[in-house]
């Protein structure tokens, strides 16, 4: 799998760059940076996370079953590198990433189960 850091894609509101996910989630200005995922480790090019994707089971681990799934993958054992809009960066729990503040209507999960993936 290659692997790359790259943008949250909720981040922008260029014209034609939303991929068709709804441009009212996008960020602008923005109150609360500290919980807003800028840059963090993934497998593709960017991800738009939702609050009803869930946790990639162990075996379809390489399979993008949501969005999330691009951030959320076994690669520093139980974290990822993140780094934040107000400029902070540092390790989140796999967990972790769904209490995060991916877009405007993004409402954090606090109850995720993770698969057990040490085998990998």
């Amino acid at each position: 799998m290659d692997t790359r850091t790259t943008p949250n894609g909720w981040i922008h509101k260029g014209v034609g760059q939303t991929w068709g996910f709804d441009y009212k989630d996008h960020w602008g200005n923005v109150k609360g940076a500290s919980k807003i995922p800028l840059m963090l480790d993934c497998t593709w090019v960017a991800g738009y996370p939702l609050d009803t994707d869930t946790p990639t089971p162990a075996n379809q681990y390489y399979s993008w079953t949501s969005q999330m799934s691009r951030y959320c993958f076994w690669r520093h054992k139980d974290i990822i590198n993140t780094s934040f809009m107000d400029g902070s960066t540092h390790a989140v729990r796999l967990a972790d990433l769904w209490t995060l503040k991916w877009h405007r209507s993004f409402k954090p999960q606090h109850d995720i189960e993770m698969p057990k993936w040490e085998n990998r």
